[in-house]
């Protein structure tokens, strides 16, 4: 497990250009932990550009961007939130798209224009930076394979951002189904929600994790599933990540 950073952001270097107009030129930021920070300026000099690179809503073009001490470049985590790759995003977004299993809920209520009114516990938001970014393994005890999902598409990699897209959405539309079952105690929806993902599961070379499914019930069954969710949807968006390097600017 990684130490807590001094800093909850960094920025190097970091240039971004909309066509011919520069929104950020060589630009150096740090925004220290434990302070209460403020961008001011006039329309159009750069705030949301930047804090759309903090978020991980927009790419990072030139330069080194920071965030909880992952480096944001080609993860787009805010992508994973509702498997969604376009959205609106707001600076709270730096927040919920570091949210674990335990605090998601909380970033599903408040959704992704609002903002969120309770604290949020900082290490389990380093915790979730690091299993996002890959640099920690979490609830993970096997490794999705996503190479026979590739080979049913003939490894290309415009349709298969398409598909782990729709992979994706499909999970996280259960997730949050989850959550939901979690605060009613709704064992029906624990089970459907199984029966979905157990055929994933098998896709994903994960058929001891399905088998395992069978053998869990209540909260323990409800906690089995989001942390498999968490991992497949965490093998699929750093895939995706790669893909987008080879795939044509029209894809998903």
């Amino acid at each position: 497990m990684t130490s807590q950073p001094s800093d909850i952001a960094r920025l190097e270097r970091v240039t971004l250009r909309y066509g011919q107009t520069t929104a950020l030129d060589n630009v150096h930021l740090t925004a220290p932990a434990g302070r209460m920070l403020g961008l001011i300026g006039p329309d159009g000099v750069g705030k949301s550009s930047l804090l759309s690179l903090i978020a991980g809503a927009r790419a990072v073009q030139t330069g080194k961007v920071e965030v909880l001490g992952g480096d944001m470049r080609g993860t787009e985590l805010a992508m994973r939130l509702r498997g969604l790759r376009r959205h609106r995003y707001t600076p709270m977004l730096a927040v919920t798209a570091f949210a674990d299993a335990a605090l998601e809920a909380e970033a599903l209520k408040a959704g992704l224009n609002a903002r969120l009114v309770k604290p949020i516990d900082r290490p389990a938001l380093v915790a979730a930076a690091a299993f996002w970014t890959g640099r920690w393994n979490g609830p993970c005890t096997a490794t999705p394979r996503l190479d026979v999902l590739e080979a049913q598409y003939d490894h290309d990699a415009e349709k298969l951002l398409r598909v782990m897209t729709q992979y994706r959405r499909e999970m996280a539309s259960w997730r949050a189904d989850v959550l939901r079952a979690m605060d009613g105690g709704e064992g029906e929806v624990l089970r459907r929600v199984r029966h979905k993902l157990r055929p994933h599961l098998e896709l994903f070379g994960m058929a001891d994790a399905a088998a395992a499914l069978a053998n869990a019930e209540g909260t323990a069954d409800a906690r089995t599933l989001l942390g498999l969710m968490a991992c497949c949807d965490r093998s699929l968006l750093l895939r995706q990540a790669g893909l987008a390097a080879t795939a044509g600017p029209g894809a998903a």
